[in-house]
């Protein structure tokens, strides 16, 4: 009996021993199903990885291009922003010079109305009929003065 047992057991072992062959047989399975998805995720990432990479790096270098391009296009526009702040300045004291010699000439015309209308009212007092007879009859008595200074200049 105790050899039956003994047999009993190693059939009990030998049966044991099998399901744990089995079952590290199906465990070795999975691992190498396991490892194969593990291989193609990684094959995956790395032509993931070689193809996003450049483009990442070509779009950063355009980006930073983009971004000096409008750094200088800012210092650009405050160049034309100061020159023309400039010019405005200038154009308002242009304005204000122009203002005051307006003023200036206003003035010059009114201090010197009252002078003209005065003169074109004494030009209009002339009497010319009696400034011609005038003349004229300077001129007669002129005349033969002028003719006996001619007697001695010969």
């Amino acid at each position: 009996m105790e050899r039956q047992d003994e047999i009993m057991s190693e059939k009990k072992e030998i049966e044991l021993l099998a399901e744990l062959i089995r079952l590290e047989e199906k465990s070795a399975k999975r691992m190498r199903i396991m490892m194969a998805a593990l291989v193609a995720i990684a094959a995956a990432l790395i032509v993931a990885v070689a193809v996003v990479v450049p483009k990442v790096t070509s779009t950063l270098t355009r980006a930073d291009q983009l971004i000096q391009q409008t750094d200088t296009l800012i210092g650009d526009t405050q160049e034309l922003v100061s020159g023309t702040n400039k010019l405005i300045t200038g154009a308002n004291e242009s304005l204000s010079g122009i203002d005051t010699m307006v003023s200036n000439v206003n003035g010059l015309v009114e201090e010197n109305m009252e002078t003209v209308t005065e003169s074109i009212s004494k030009i209009n007092e002339i009497d010319f009929e009696t400034l011609n007879r005038s003349i004229a009859e300077l001129s007669d008595v002129l005349e033969p003065l002028a003719n006996f200074a001619n007697m001695f200049k010969r």
